[in-house]
């Protein structure tokens, strides 16, 4: 009796985590179904900053790629940024020919941490922050969530996904940029 019981259990407990897996993958297909293809609306009042401080010009549009980065309100600037990985895949992407801009958009819980940590990594990338969410409203985009999209010259989303934590996304990033 306990172990057709046992047996059960394993079964539920097998069905169960199939279950959750295809639930992930399903939400993951729907963010790719809902975002890919739609157009990024950047505003002209876009301010960007090097070290979140420092107002710098950053011309961005004539580019032929871009790499927008919305990062939302985290306690951790340092550990949802992950700036080394970034710097990393930035010097990778300047050795090619491509023209790609790398657009970090945040609306960071404590401005003078996203400030200490820019400048403690040497980050020369400009930010714009973006604290009234503005860019997120005016493209429907939650306002909790972090976001990272390959966009084309048109700001079209061509790309989705974070090329730092997932490296079948870092590999498709650079196959885009090189055609």
């Amino acid at each position: 009796m306990k172990k057709k019981r046992h047996y059960w259990c394993k079964i539920f407990i097998y069905l169960l985590v199939v279950l959750l897996l295809l639930a992930c993958m399903d939400r993951n297909e729907r963010y790719v179904r809902e975002w890919y293809g739609k157009t990024i609306l950047l505003p002209d009042t876009m301010t960007f900053r090097l070290f979140a401080r420092e107002k710098v010009p950053f011309e961005y549009s004539r580019d032929q790629y871009k790499i927008a980065i919305f990062i939302s309100g985290v306690d951790c600037i340092s550990c949802k940024l992950r700036i080394d990985d970034w710097q990393r895949f930035i010097q990778d992407l300047d050795s090619t020919a491509v023209n790609v801009s790398f657009l970090f958009i945040m609306d960071p819980i404590y401005q003078r941490e996203l400030y200490t940590v820019l400048r403690a990594y040497r980050f020369s990338t400009p930010v714009c922050v973006d604290s009234s969410k503005e860019i997120r409203r005016i493209n429907n985009m939650s306002l909790n969530d972090s976001h990272i999209f390959l966009l084309d010259q048109q700001n079209r989303i061509v790309g989705i996904g974070d090329p730092i934590v997932n490296e079948r996304i870092r590999k498709l990033y650079k196959k885009l940029l090189k055609n």
